[in-house]
């Protein structure tokens, strides 16, 4: 977002006043159908998301998450169910990237132990059959 914003912005023209173009929202309809979904299945399974994490985070009291640290794991979450195309770790990865630009200097280590042991028990039960 912060992205499209600054790339949003430098493009305007002065000359152009409050008729600025916007740049588009999404590259084409893949894109559109991707973040669509994803913020969907989000919203529809955040409570079924936060009970998992909860589950998975040991000795933490859910209150005292970050909030941050918890939109970025249910999200996270909605994809590893959602998109079987996308493999486990490159989900991960982006996620705990998100992690270190958006939330708390340790929120990526937190992020990825609780993620971890979410899709460790997901293989295990076979709920997971993606790599």
């Amino acid at each position: 977002m912060q992205s499209f914003v600054l790339k949003t912005i430098k493009q305007f023209n002065k000359s152009e006043g409050q008729d600025q173009p916007l740049l588009p929202m999404f590259n084409d309809d893949e894109d559109k159908e991707y973040a669509t979904k994803l913020l969907r299945e989000t919203l529809v399974n955040g409570k079924e998301y936060r009970e998992q994490i909860t589950h998975n985070a040991e000795n933490w009291d859910f209150e005292r998450i970050a909030f941050m640290d918890v939109v970025i794991m249910q999200v996270a979450m909605a994809e590893l169910y959602e998109f079987p195309s996308i493999p486990i770790r490159v989900t991960l990865n982006e996620y705990i990237d998100l992690a270190k630009s958006y939330s708390t200097p340790k929120s990526s280590t937190f992020i990825n132990g609780i993620l971890d042991a979410i899709v460790t028990e997901l293989k295990k039960d076979k709920t997971f059959l993606k790599q």
